[in-house]
């Protein structure tokens, strides 16, 4: 299977604009990104056999505040409503939700890794 059509999120001129042409920051923050996304994507998912509304609202909080970082905007929306569903107890919206929010986490991810790389040519 092809990988994800990326999102659109900050550009590797912008976060480096962002952080004073520091390119090791910008590294480490992509990086810290990378594997927060994942950890937090994977307490959301496990919202299936969990029913941890509690726990998965604080990943999705987690991982909308680091959407907001590469303004990734319309992926942090996602975020947002299913956060407030979860805070508003409505744990079958946001099950309904876990399919689309997945396929928008690999395509989150698929653009955190494609600027991972673009950091990675420079010196």
């Amino acid at each position: 299977m092809d990988a994800p059509e990326p999102m659109p999120m900050t550009s590797t001129e912008a976060l480096l604009a962002r952080m004073m042409g520091d390119v090791q920051i910008c590294r480490e923050i992509v990086e810290i990104g990378l594997r927060e996304a994942r950890e937090s994507a994977a307490v959301v998912e496990s919202l299936r056999t969990t029913g941890e509304l509690d726990a998965t609202r604080r990943a999705l909080h987690s991982l909308r505040g680091s959407a907001a970082i590469f303004a990734a905007d319309s992926f942090a929306e996602i975020l947002r409503r299913m956060e407030t569903d979860c805070q508003e107890g409505r744990t079958d919206a946001v099950l309904a939700a876990l399919d689309p929010f997945a396929l928008e986490m690999a395509r989150y991810e698929n653009s955190l890794t494609s600027l991972a790389r673009d950091l990675d040519r420079m010196p």
